[in-house]
């Protein structure tokens, strides 16, 4: 068993981020019972939306109401008459590819064309970076997902068969929990330890986006034209990258004597 110690080690150490320069913490007063807490787990997930595995979970937020949300528009703006047929291979190409016909402009049942065990072992996602990402989104509309990524991404299954659905009726899930930031990986998990992006000022040109007056993406890049990390890194990509001093949630911890 790891004690709360190491674990506060562990937790510090895995951040890979600097220390020097860090104000000094206040030791907070004793709270009654911490005593008892030996583990904080944390389930972080990613690459399913809600909807896309707990969409029917009884009494949550969920498809039962998705009846008012906008449909899906074209990049011209323009709701499809139908979702457009899609046809390739997922992300991980030893996975088959996947071919839906036209369907209605709402949420479908995805196992009627994918297994549910041969669909969680899938990802056919391509909105799953900071600009894409925020082309989906389209200002709060989020009438963009199909265009920018393909049908698929209004699938859903049912999951009630999966072991954390049976950890969900008896703990808690968190069905209006969103991102910290738009995109994937790397950038959500600095905001969770650490409450922000990691920078890189001064990134080679080729990994830097570049983006028009009017905010449209001219060219795709891992750092913004103001120096911050914004999609996933290579393990190269990382050992280039400068060490990062921003106070994460270990250095809290630790100053703080927990």
């Amino acid at each position: 068993m790891i004690n709360r110690a190491r674990a506060s080690a562990l937790l510090a150490g895995g951040a890979a981020v600097g220390t020097l320069g860090l104000p000094a913490f206040a030791v907070p007063k004793p709270v009654r019972g911490l005593n008892k807490i030996d583990h904080i787990i944390v389930i972080y997930l990613e690459n399913r939306s809600f909807d896309h595995l707990y969409g029917l979970f009884p009494g949550a937020d969920g498809l039962a109401h998705a009846a008012g949300a906008a449909p899906q528009a074209d990049a011209s703006g323009t709701p499809y008459a139908t979702l457009p047929p899609f046809k390739n291979r997922p992300l991980d190409a030893a996975q088959p590819s996947l071919e839906l016909p036209p369907l209605p402009n709402k949420p479908f049942d995805l196992a009627q064309f994918v297994p549910l065990d041969r669909g969680l072992n899938a990802s056919f996602e391509q909105a799953n970076n900071y600009y894409q990402a925020q082309a989906a989104i389209n200002g709060g509309k989020m009438d963009g997902y199909v265009a920018v990524s393909g049908s698929p991404v209004m699938g859903y299954y049912d999951g009630s068969s999966l072991p954390m659905w049976q950890y969900a009726k008896e703990f808690v899930l968190a069905d209006r929990f969103f991102q910290a930031a738009f995109g994937g990986t790397g950038m959500n998990h600095a905001f969770l330890f650490s409450g922000g992006p990691a920078r890189w000022p001064d990134a080679p040109a080729q990994l830097v986006a570049q983006v028009a007056a009017d905010g449209k993406l001219i060219k795709d890049g891992l750092v913004t034209p103001d120096g911050f990390i914004i999609n996933n890194l290579s393990a190269e990509q990382t050992a280039m990258a400068p060490p990062q001093t921003t106070p994460h949630i270990g250095n809290r911890l630790d100053g703080a004597g927990i």
